[in-house]
């Protein structure tokens, strides 16, 4: 590969998982096209891949007969988010490792639509979770007590104390609508999930993991390349 200094022999292993996760840019167009349809089914069942992707998600819950090569892909994704330290998912109730209900993450279509995506949504303006007669009357969803109360049983004790806080200081759930294809994984790094290329994925795993500075020649004006 390349450089503008010298020749730098790329990873091959961040090369393979840079292949993989290019392919996410082709899933999220859309269209019905035959090649997607098997993907689209069970991530349908997530709430999309667009959303799915940017929850605090766990692929040993993924649905088996879902391709392995898509379980890699959402594998290597999840990587990348904790080598930025992106944790904005766990704030998210759909989807998420540490929210499960037996023993499983979960997606509820109608919540979603109605706009119920984060622990917060389920607060009050005290930073109390919702009655049930509240929450119905909020909503108007077709949800029982039981359901309601399976949900906030299993939102965890830290959860919901950090949800409280990210309630008063207006947590930004907009970035997990469906029409919003950028992902910020940090304050300086920022990439378009509809048009990135298995350069960028590449350069965003290498550079965070092989951050030293790298022996080999220097260029005419006699800069060093780690500079």
């Amino acid at each position: 590969m390349l450089i503008k200094y010298g020749i730098r022999m790329p990873d091959v292993d961040f090369m393979i998982k840079a292949v993989h996760l290019a392919w996410i840019p082709r899933l999220l167009k859309h269209g019905n096209l035959n090649w997607k349809l098997v993907p689209d089914f069970y991530l349908r069942k997530l709430g999309g891949l667009n959303f799915s992707l940017r929850c605090n998600y766990d692929v040993t819950f993924l649905n088996s007969k879902l391709p392995s090569f898509y379980k890699d892909m959402r594998s290597f994704f999840d990587e990348l988010k904790t080598l930025y330290n992106y944790d904005l998912g766990q704030m998210v109730l759909f989807n998420n490792r540490e929210i499960l209900i037996n023993g499983k993450p979960f997606y509820m279509k109608e919540w979603f639509s109605k706009g119920i995506i984060t622990i917060s949504d389920l607060l009050d303006e005290q930073g109390q979770l919702l009655s049930y007669q509240a929450f119905k009357t909020k909503y108007k969803c077709k949800t029982n007590f039981l359901n309601y109360y399976q949900v906030t049983s299993a939102i965890l004790v830290s959860l919901l104390s950090r949800s409280r806080n990210n309630y008063l200081q207006s947590f930004p759930k907009n970035i997990f609508l469906e029409n919003h294809s950028t992902i910020e994984f940090n304050n300086s790094t920022k990439l378009n999930l509809e048009t990135a290329k298995v350069k960028d994925f590449y350069r965003l795993l290498n550079t965070k993991v092989h951050y030293c500075s790298h022996t080999g020649p220097t260029n005419i004006s006699g800069v060093n390349p780690g500079q």
